[in-house]
């Protein structure tokens, strides 16, 4: 029996749907209870936010699909979500900011990202502009 057999068996069944897997961070009990807890110290806060700058970077797999992977769904259960994992490869690594005041420009990192690393992207690229978005 080929693969192929077998694939269109299970799309004609009633139970199972090829679906795009969703990703989500692992987080644990305690990592849901410290972010609620973070998000009700800061309910009351209004002027404050305008002082405050957020940054991220995000790490574009060239050599993967990067997300678009499917599964088999069995209908008659909770969709699954996937815990994301960092592989190697060939890849991009942008980083940006945001504040009340606008955003920064996209920056391209060359290398891998450590602490060392980070404070420099955050000399070079968020102090000369931090001003004007917090």
């Amino acid at each position: 029996m080929s693969r192929w057999t077998i694939n269109r068996v299970i799309e004609r069944s009633h139970i199972l749907k090829n679906m795009k897997k969703k990703y989500s961070p692992a987080l644990t009990t305690a990592h849901k209870i410290l972010r609620l807890t973070w998000a009700k110290c800061h309910m009351t806060w209004n002027n404050e936010w305008h002082k405050v700058i957020w940054s991220d970077e995000k790490k574009f797999n060239l050599d993967d699909p990067d997300g678009f992977s499917y599964y088999w769904h069995d209908l008659r259960k909770e969709e699954e979500i996937f815990s994301t994992r960092v592989q190697g490869g060939g890849s991009v690594l942008i980083w940006a900011s945001f504040g009340w005041g606008g955003k920064s420009s996209m920056c391209f990192i060359d290398r891998r990202m450590n602490s060392n690393g980070y404070r420099e992207v955050l000399k070079k690229h968020l102090l000369n502009i931090a001003d004007s978005l917090g």
